[in-house]
C-alpha cells in the first residue's frame, strides 16, 4: 500500500514538472512570436516611412534629418534584406540632410562610412550612390579635382549595372564641375546626354534640373538669349512638380540674366523672390549667394549702403558653411563695394584674402574675375607700375575669357600710356583689337546660333498649335453632331455657333498665315546675314583700293611702282573672291559638271609639287613629293584635282612659319587612294578642324592673318571632293602643323 502510494505521489510530481515545462515553452513561444511581431511591424513602418522623410529634404531639412536619425536607431541591430535597403537609404536621406543645412563635413564623414560599409556587402546600385553622394559634398566644399574622382567612380559603377537614369542625374553634376573649370564643351556635352536619357524616362524632374544647367552654361558662354528660354523652361517644369528649391534656382538664374543686361529693377525683383524661398528652405549656400546678387543689384543702382549690408550678410554666411568658393566670390562683392566708396586699402586686403581662396578651390571663373578686378584697383589709383605685372600673370592663364582678355590689354595699354612706354602701349592696344575682333566674331556665330534656336522654337510651337487645331476640330465635330439631333428645337443656337466657328477659323487662318510670315521674316533675315559677311570681305580690298588711286591721282604716294603693286594686289583679291563666290553658287544650283580622265596621279602631283616650290622657297619653306616611282593610272577630274591641291598648298605655304617644311604624298588602297598635305607649326585649335570647310569660317589664331582669302576656299574643297564622292577633313600633324587629307574612289577605267 506505501509502494502504490509513493508510486502515485512521484507520477504527481513527475505530471506536475510536466505541465511547469509546458507553461514555460509556451511562454517563451509566445513571447518569441511577439517580438518578431514587433520587429515585423517596425521593419514595415521604417520602409513606409522612407518616402515621406525623403519628400521633406527639399522643404524641412531639419525635420527630415531628425525623423531618419529616430527611424535608423528604431531598425533592430541584426538587419534583413528589407531593413537593409531602409538602412542605406535613411542614411543617405541623413547625409543630404546634413549637406542641406551646410554641414559639409559631418555630410563628408558620413558618406565616406557609407561607403565603407556598402563596399562589403558588394552591392553594386548602393556603392555608386554612396560615390555619387561623396562627389556632390565635395562639389559643395568646391573640391573640384575630388569631386570629379568621385564622379568617375561612380560612373563607372553605373555603366557596368547598366543604371541609365542614375547616369542621367550623375552626368548633371559632372557638368557642373566642368562649367566650373570653364571647361564649356564638356560641360554641354554631358548635360545634352543628360537630356537624352531623362526624356526616354520622362523624368520631368530631372529635366527641369538639366534645363536650369543649361541655362547657366549658356549665361557664362555669354549667350543670354539662349539661357533665358533654358531657364523660363526650368521654371515652368519645377512649378509643375512643386520643386521649391528648383523654383528658388531658376529665379535667381533668371535675374542674373536681367542683371547682366542691364534690366535691374526686373534683376532686383527675381533676386528677392529667390531670396525669400531660400530662407524658407534653409540652405545656407543659397542663401549667401541670393544675398550676394542682391548686393551686385545695389552696386549697379549706386545704393551702396545696401550693397554693402547684403554683401556682409552674403560673406557672413557663407564663411559659416566653410566653403572657400563661395567664400571667395562673396569677398569680391563686399570688396567692390569698398571701391566704390573709396576704402582702397581694405578693398586690395580682400580681394588678395579672395584669390588666394579661389586658386585654392579652382574657382577659374571668380579667380579671372578677381585679378581684372585687382588691375582695375590698380589702375584706379594710378599704380601703373603694380598694375603691369598683376595683368602678365592674369593673361598668363590659359583659360581666360575672350572679354577678359581685351579688358587686360585695354587696361594695359593705359598703363604703358601713363609711364609714357608709347611703343608697349600700341602693341597692347594692337592685341585688344585682336581680341576684340575675336569677340565679335563669337557673337556673330551666336547670333547665327540664336537664330536657328528661334526657328526651331517657332517650328516647335507650329507642331503645338497643329496639334491643338486637330483636338479643337475634333472637338468641334462632335458639338456639331449634337447640334444636328437638336436642330430643330435649338435652330438658332445651331446659327450663333455656325458664325462662331467660321470667325474662329478666320482667325486660326490669319494666325497661321502670321506664322508664315514669320518664318519668311527668319529665312530673309539668314540670307541678309550671309550677304553682310560677304559685303564685310570685299568691304576692306575696295577702302584699300580706293585709298591706293587717290594717293596715285593727287602724286601723294613716293613710290608708285608699288602703289600699282598694291592695286593689282587687291583687284587680284577681289577677283579670287567673286570667283570663289560664283564657284560655290554653281555648286549650290549643281550647275558644275565633272569631266573624268584617265591621270597619272604621280605625275599629276609631282607636277604640282614643281609649280608650287618657287612659292615655298619664297616663303623660306621647304616643299617635298613623296613619291613612290611607281605609275598609277586613275580617273577624275584633273583640273578640279588640281584646284583642290593647289588650294591646300597655298594655304600651308600662306599660313606655314618661316623655315618650316611642307610635306606632300600619297597612299592608294584597293578601292581609294588619298593624299596628304602636312605642314608644321603653327597648328589650330581641337574646335577648329571640323569647322575650317564652313563658308566664311576664320581661325583664333596665327591662321586668321589676313592673307587675302576669301574663306571660301575649303569650303569648295569640300564641295568638289563630294561631288568625286571622297571625302576631305583636316587633323594634327606629326610635323606640328595642319595634316588635310583629300580621298577619292577608284573608279574602274573605261576600255
Amino acid at each position: 500500500m506505501d509502494n502504490q502510494l509513493q508510486k502515485h505521489n512521484f507520477a504527481l510530481s513527475i505530471s506536475k514538472v510536466s505541465n511547469s515545462l509546458q507553461l514555460i515553452f509556451c511562454i517563451i513561444f509566445y513571447s518569441f512570436m511577439l517580438c518578431s511581431f514587433s520587429a515585423l511591424s517596425n521593419t514595415k513602418q521604417s520602409i513606409y516611412k522612407v518616402d515621406e522623410i525623403e519628400a521633406l529634404l527639399t522643404s524641412n531639412p531639419n525635420q527630415a534629418l531628425s525623423l531618419s536619425q529616430s527611424v535608423l536607431k528604431s531598425l533592430p541591430s541584426k538587419l534583413t534584406k528589407e531593413t537593409k535597403e531602409s538602412h542605406f537609404q535613411l542614411s543617405l536621406i541623413e547625409i543630404k540632410a546634413y549637406l542641406k543645412l551646410g554641414k559639409l563635413a559631418t555630410a563628408f564623414n558620413l558618406a565616406d562610412s557609407l561607403v565603407e560599409s556598402v563596399r562589403v556587402q558588394k552591392n553594386l546600385s548602393w556603392l555608386g550612390k554612396s560615390y555619387q553622394i561623396l562627389g556632390f559634398i565635395s562639389q559643395a566644399q568646391n573640391k573640384i579635382k575630388m569631386s570629379t574622382n568621385y564622379f568617375q567612380q561612380a560612373k563607372l559603377v553605373f555603366e557596368k549595372n547598366n543604371e541609365q537614369q542614375a547616369l542621367s542625374s550623375l552626368y548633371l553634376q559632372l557638368s557642373r564641375n566642368y562649367r566650373y573649370q570653364a571647361q564649356y564643351s564638356q560641360a554641354l556635352s554631358l548635360l545634352q546626354e543628360a537630356q537624352t536619357i531623362a526624356k526616354s524616362f520622362n523624368n520631368i524632374s530631372e529635366q527641369a534640373d538639366i534645363h536650369n544647367a543649361l541655362g547657366v552654361l549658356y549665361d557664362y558662354m555669354g549667350s543670354y538669349e539662349l539661357a533665358l528660354i533654358q531657364h523660363e523652361q526650368s521654371l515652368v517644369l519645377q512649378r509643375q512638380i512643386l520643386n521649391e528649391q528648383g523654383i528658388a534656382s531658376s529665379l535667381y538664374n533668371i535675374g542674373e540674366i536681367y542683371r547682366k543686361i542691364d534690366n535691374l529693377p526686373l534683376a532686383l525683383k527675381y533676386f528677392k523672390q529667390a531670396l525669400k524661398v531660400d530662407e524658407q528652405l534653409g540652405d545656407p549656400r543659397h542663401i549667401a549667394n541670393s544675398n550676394g546678387k542682391l548686393s551686385q543689384v545695389y552696386l549697379q543702382m549706386n545704393d551702396l549702403l545696401r550693397a554693402r549690408e547684403y554683401a556682409q550678410i552674403g560673406l557672413n554666411i557663407a564663411k559659416s558653411s566653410k566653403a572657400e568658393g563661395e567664400i571667395s566670390w562673396n569677398q569680391s562683392n563686399l570688396a567692390k563695394v569698398l571701391i566704390a566708396q573709396g576704402d582702397f586699402e581694405e578693398a586690395e586686403k580682400l580681394l588678395k584674402d579672395a584669390l588666394l581662396l579661389a586658386i585654392a578651390s579652382k574657382a577659374k571663373r571668380t579667380e579671372n574675375m578677381l585679378r581684372i578686378t585687382l588691375v582695375e584697383l590698380a589702375v584706379q589709383r594710378e599704380n601703373y607700375e603694380h598694375a603691369i605685372p598683376l595683368i602678365k600673370a592674369a593673361l598668363s592663364a590659359s583659360d581666360m575669357d575672350l572679354r577678359y582678355r581685351a579688358q587686360l590689354y585695354e587696361l594695359q595699354s593705359q598703363a604703358f600710356e601713363a609711364l609714357k612706354q608709347y611703343q608697349n602701349a600700341l602693341s597692347s592696344y594692337q592685341a585688344f583689337n585682336v581680341q576684340d575682333k575675336a569677340i565679335r566674331d563669337k557673337l556673330n556665330n551666336q547670333h547665327v546660333e540664336r537664330l536657328m534656336q528661334n526657328i526651331e522654337f517657332i517650328r516647335k510651337d507650329q507642331e503645338v498649335e497643329s496639334l491643338k487645331k486637330d483636338q479643337a476640330l475634333k472637338q468641334a465635330s462632335l458639338k456639331q453632331l449634337k447640334l444636328e439631333i437638336m436642330l430643330i428645337l435649338l435652330g438658332f443656337t445651331l446659327l450663333l455657333v455656325v458664325i462662331g466657328a467660321v470667325f474662329w477659323r478666320q482667325r486660326q487662318k490669319s494666325q497661321l498665315n502670321n506664322l508664315k510670315a514669320q518664318l519668311m521674316t527668319q529665312a530673309i533675315e539668314r540670307k541678309n546675314q550671309l550677304l553682310a559677311n560677304v559685303s564685310h570681305d570685299l568691304r576692306t580690298p575696295l577702302t584699300i583700293l580706293k585709298l591706293n588711286i587717290e594717293s596715285l591721282q593727287y602724286n601723294l604716294e613716293s613710290d608708285t611702282d608699288q602703289a600699282y603693286a598694291n592695286v593689282h594686289s587687291k583687284i587680284a583679291q577681289l577677283n579670287t573672291l567673286i570667283h570663289d563666290i560664283y564657284q560655290a553658287t554653281q555648286f549650290d544650283n549643281n550647275i558644275l559638271a565633272l569631266e573624268y580622265q584617265k591621270v597619272d596621279i604621280y605625275q599629276l602631283l609631282a607636277g604640282m609639287c614643281d609649280d608650287f616650290e618657287t612659292l615655298a622657297e619664297k616663303s623660306n619653306l621647304q616643299l617635298t613629293f613623296q613619291n613612290s616611282g611607281d605609275a598609277s593610272v586613275v580617273s577624275i577630274d584633273p583640273e578640279r584635282c588640281k584646284q583642290v591641291i593647289g588650294n591646300l598648298l597655298r594655304n600651308s605655304i600662306s599660313y606655314t612659319n618661316e623655315e618650316g617644311m611642307i610635306k606632300l604624298s600619297i597612299k592608294i588602297f584597293p578601292e581609294s587612294f588619298s593624299i596628304f598635305i602636312d605642314d608644321s607649326a603653327p597648328g589650330l585649335d581641337d574646335e577648329d578642324f571640323d569647322k575650317i570647310f564652313e563658308r566664311l569660317y576664320r581661325c583664333e589664331k596665327s591662321r586668321n592673318r589676313d592673307t587675302g582669302g576669301s574663306g571660301l576656299g575649303l569650303a569648295i574643297c569640300k564641295q568638289i571632293m563630294l561631288a568625286h564622292g571622297g571625302d576631305i577633313n583636316a587633323k594634327k600633324s606629326d610635323l606640328g602643323g595642319v595634316k588635310m587629307c583629300i580621298t577619292f574612289p577608284i573608279i574602274p577605267l573605261k576600255t
